[in-house]
């Protein structure tokens, strides 16, 4: 079973750094990875709609209603990294702090989920954490500035192979080469939408 540790190495070894036995160690190796593996691991979640991150849940309404704007407001999941949307989009929301504000009376949503197990991750998405890692960790562990923007360079090209091959999981539109041209050069009409 791998564990955050293991990513953890595996992005020290890759800039030549020691591994770590655990993320409380007494080294700056764990005290480095303890700073930044979480952060980094949610800003990746929430950057694309990972398959394996997406949840569906029927929110529970939070009282009182809104001061103005809504008539309603509901509660996100502790889990929730990003609402995608809701089941029904002929309806106005908004996120505001942790609730969900409408004039529905109930909502269901999509949303990425906070996943901590490494072993409920995508390969590719693992790969990528990786690789921001090791970008992040470069410099204070090995004074590497160049290696962190050659990392960086690295996370950004892979990162774009990897969200191609998540969106074409399932039965919507495929997502080929041709089109992400043509959305970027203005050619033919393309369902390609450029995640944010």
């Amino acid at each position: 079973m791998a564990s955050p540790v293991d990513v953890c190495n595996s992005a020290l070894v890759q800039i030549g750094a020691k591994p770590i036995s655990s993320l409380t160690d007494n080294s700056d190796a764990a005290r480095t990875c303890n700073t930044i593996y979480e952060a980094a691991r949610d800003k990746l979640i929430r950057m694309h709609p990972w398959n394996f991150a997406t949840k569906r849940i029927a929110l529970a309404e939070v009282l009182p209603a809104p001061v103005s704007g809504y008539d309603h407001q509901f509660g996100l999941p502790a889990d929730c990294l990003r609402v995608l949307n809701n089941d029904d989009e002929n309806y106005d929301w908004m996120i505001e702090g942790r609730a969900l504000l409408t004039d529905e009376s109930a909502v269901i949503i999509k949303y990425l989920s906070r996943i901590t197990d490494v072993n409920q991750w995508d390969s590719l998405f693992r790969e990528a954490l990786e690789l921001l890692l090791q970008s992040r960790l470069a410099i204070p562990m090995m004074n590497a500035p160049d290696v962190a923007n050659q990392k960086l360079q690295e996370f950004r090209l892979f990162l774009i192979d990897a969200r191609l091959a998540d969106a074409q999981e399932g039965n919507g539109d495929v997502i080929y080469d041709e089109d992400i041209i043509n959305a970027r050069f203005g050619g033919s009409d393309s369902a390609f939408v450029s995640p944010p």
